[in-house]
């Protein structure tokens, strides 16, 4: 392995890193605002339940489409 191989090997595990940091960000918030609003629906503030159930769907469709990726690493 020659000098530019290994730089493009520390590139593309940076790359990685920063992705499924972002991904991890992405996730954090969204798990947030669904705690809050089950909380908020829980006091009796009126929440829209189709926008949590619309949430928690796209949460999960969220975690498939980053772990489940074919023929790519997963994060």
């Amino acid at each position: 392995m020659n000098d530019r191989d290994l730089s493009l090997e520390e590139a593309l595990d940076t790359l990685q890193k920063e992705r499924h940091a972002r991904k991890s960000a992405v996730l954090d918030r969204a798990r947030a605002a669904l705690a809050s609003a089950r909380e908020d629906l829980a006091r009796g503030v009126a929440v829209d339940e189709n926008v949590i159930r619309e949430l928690e769907r796209s949460i999960a469709e969220f975690e498939r489409f980053t772990i489940e990726r074919p023929g790519l690493p997963a994060d």
